[in-house]
């Protein structure tokens, strides 16, 4: 499983925007792309539970390498950069791997 996590900062009034944008990528991903099999928008918080106005993160999750290659060859990313650009004042994306049985146990424990 591969991981990708991708912190965006970003003015505050721009935020709701960028969701949009994000929210639409995400659902495009999922229903055209079989190997990605989660996509998500999530609002960060501080340890108090107070949330970061200025932050937006996603959560992305491939089934394999191959997987993400092709989401990375996506003829819609280009576009979706380009949307999103104005609204990001700096971007941080993580790659990572989970191991599968790591993932199994995560799922089961989810039920």
């Amino acid at each position: 499983m591969i991981t990708v996590i991708v912190e965006y900062e970003v003015e505050s009034a721009n935020k709701a925007k960028l969701a949009e944008i994000i929210s639409a990528h995400a659902r495009r991903t999922l229903d055209e792309e079989p190997g990605c099999i989660w996509f998500d928008i999530v609002s960060p918080t501080d340890l108090a539970g107070q949330q970061i106005d200025d932050r937006l993160v996603i959560f992305e999750l491939y089934r394999d390498a191959e997987a993400f290659e092709k989401h990375r060859a996506s003829p819609n990313l280009p576009q979706y950069f380009a949307n999103t650009k104005p609204f990001i004042k700096n971007r941080r994306p993580i790659v990572g791997q989970i191991p599968e049985p790591g993932f199994r146990d995560a799922l089961a424990r989810m039920r």
